[in-house]
């Protein structure tokens, strides 16, 4: 769905004269591939050769490599999308997802120990890289990309300044950290020696040139996000508007208050279609634009930007303890844990019985 929309979208605005060069998207969506021109469409009208399809890498049944998929869906009219780059946010959510998914991994998978608050620490140091190195050459940028795993480990030689301890910043910025506090805060390197090595090749494949490529530029696409949550207050999830003129009507509400302010679009709605408004109505008008512009720029202030940094990070720091404490007494959620935690040895099969049936004296009621 997200995908088709994205096609339909870059061939209206490629007919109106406008091609577009540049796509921000995130790495989760089919969007890139569907955004092609198809191969065999290609092969058809003779722009392309049938041995210039691409193919992945040899295998040793397949010594040329597996054709790649053709799921293109731009039409041969259009011109395709010069260069796709990759939102930073989403990109550090991925990070942290492929950190998250081994520390979850059982003991035995797991051997380095890699802990929840270990993959967000080196997540939000992603984070940080991504916002401060974005404007460097890509040389730059590679060179000091180590730094989101050495910081952790207490290697701050190639932190940039988005780092308190960085030896680029002016002395009189630079903290300095004793031996005590470095091992309360960080790893080390030589003590943790096997999580370090496993977090370096757990990182590699999101810092080589080619990935940190598509991140270094000045944009991003939480404005859509932001779009999709106010376009959900309009038209929840839970009920079902598809295809009828009430979602048309609430999309584009939404759409129409994000681009000029609630004031601007009710004014020019009512104004398009002959509504008189009076004063009360301009008044409530004027209050809610004046709140959400006052709101935005009350939460883009930089002691607020920190304090709800912190108060995010001290309940990151509450659940990890929590879910800590829960794990010891045995009382956390977790899938199928009845049938892989042993406690089903003396199960007996039921599954003939109905709802509320006795067997041995005992009702059965499944839940």
């Amino acid at each position: 769905m997200e995908a088709i929309a994205g096609v339909k979208l870059l061939v209206e605005v490629a007919a109106n004269g406008t091609p577009i060069a540049r796509l921000v998207g995130d790495d989760d969506s089919s969007l890139s591939a569907n955004m092609k021109h198809s191969y065999r469409v290609k092969i058809d009208s003779n722009l392309m050769a049938e041995t210039d399809w691409p193919r992945g890498p040899p295998t040793a049944k397949n010594s040329k490599g597996t054709k790649k998929p053709d799921h293109g869906m731009l039409p041969i009219s259009c011109p395709e999308v010069k260069q796709q780059l990759a939102d930073p946010t989403h990109r550090t959510k991925c990070v942290g997802k492929a950190f998250f998914s081994h520390a979850t991994k059982s003991k035995k998978e797991n051997k380095e120990n890699l802990t929840k608050q270990d993959c967000q620490r080196i997540k939000v140091n992603h984070g940080y890289f991504l916002k401060t190195h974005c404007h460097l050459p890509i040389k730059e940028m590679h060179d000091a990309a180590p730094s989101i795993i050495n910081h952790h480990f207490n290697d701050h030689s190639v932190c940039g300044k988005w780092c308190p301890y960085s030896l680029f910043l002016p002395e009189e910025e630079r903290k300095e950290l004793s031996e005590e506090e470095s091992k309360k805060r960080y790893r080390s390197k030589i003590v943790h020696l096997p999580m370090y090595e496993k977090c370096t090749a757990l990182m590699s494949r999101f810092i080589t040139r080619e990935c940190l490529a598509e991140s270094a530029h000045p944009y991003h696409s939480q404005t859509n996000e932001a779009l999709n949550q106010s376009v959900a207050t309009y038209a929840p999830k839970h009920k079902n508007y598809s295809k009828t003129p009430s979602l048309k009507c609430r999309v584009s509400f939404a759409a129409g208050v994000h681009s000029v302010s609630m004031k601007g679009f009710v004014s020019s709605y009512c104004e398009r279609v002959g509504i008189k408004t009076n004063s009360a109505t301009k008044s409530f008008l004027e209050r809610r634009n004046n709140e959400h512009i006052n709101k935005a720029a009350y939460l883009k202030k930089l002691s607020v930007k920190r304090k709800r940094s912190r108060g995010k990070k001290l309940k990151q720091k509450e659940s990890f303890k929590s879910e800590r404490k829960e794990t010891k007494q045995g009382i956390t959620y977790q899938t199928a844990y009845r049938m892989t935690s042993g406690d089903d040895k003396n199960y007996e099969d039921n599954s003939d019985a109905e709802q509320g049936e006795r067997i041995d004296g005992v009702h059965l009621f499944y839940i």
